[in-house]
C-alpha cells in the first residue's frame, strides 16, 4: 500500500531510515532528535511524502520538503529510503507515480533531489520518473574548525572547514 506520510509516527520513520541506509554507498545512523531536527529545519511536507506499507509495515519512503520562492512551488526529495531486501522492486518509481499527480493537482514548479554520482541503480531509478541530471557537484569532507569571523552586514557569521576532496 502507498500512502501518504501525514500519518507516520517519527519512531516508524527513522527505523525505516536506519535500516534502509545501513548499506548505504555513505552507510549512517541517526537518532530521532536528528531526524526530527532535519524535518523541522528543512520544512517537512508529510502531505508531499510517501510510504510504502507491507503488513503495515513502513518498508520504503519519499521524505519531500517544500519552500514556496519567487511566487513557484518547490518540492525537494530530502530522502528516499528502501530498506535492502525490497529494492529492485521499482518501489521508487511506484511512489513517484503515486506522488506527482498531487504535485501537478497543487502546482507544484519544480521537483528537486541530489544522488551521489556513483549510486548507478538510484540514477536509473529517478531517470524512469523522468529526472534529468541538471548539475554535478564536488563533495567534500573535513572538520570544522569553530573560528567565527565577521565578514559583512549581510552575511555577520562564517564557520571554517579544513576542506578536502572525497
Amino acid at each position: 500500500e502507498i500512502k501518504s506520510l501525514e500519518e507516520i509516527e517519527v519512531d516508524e520513520l527513522l527505523d525505516t531510515t536506519n535500516l534502509a541506509f545501513s548499506d548505504y554507498i555513505v552507510p549512517f545512523k541517526i537518532s530521532k532528535e536528528q531526524l526530527v531536527e532535519k524535518m523541522h529545519s528543512e520544512n517537512v511536507c508529510l502531505a508531499y511524502s510517501a510510504g510504502i506499507f507491507e503488513h503495515n509495515n513502513l518498508i520504503g519512503y519519499i521524505l519531500n520538503f517544500s519552500k514556496k520562492y519567487d511566487g513557484k512551488l518547490f518540492v525537494y526529495n530530502g530522502g528516499t529510503g528502501v530498506i535492502h531486501t525490497k529494492r529492485g522492486n521499482r518501489l521508487t518509481v511506484k511512489m513517484y507515480d503515486y506522488l506527482i499527480p498531487i504535485f501537478k493537482k497543487d502546482k507544484v514548479d519544480t521537483l528537486l533531489l541530489e544522488v551521489l554520482v556513483n549510486n548507478f541503480p538510484a540514477i536509473k531509478t529517478y531517470e524512469k520518473v523522468g529526472f534529468e541530471i541538471s548539475r554535478t557537484l564536488k563533495c567534500f569532507r573535513g572538520t570544522i574548525n569553530p573560528k567565527i569571523e565577521k565578514i559583512t552586514a549581510d552575511i555577520s557569521q562564517l564557520a571554517y572547514c579544513d576542506l578536502e576532496l572525497c
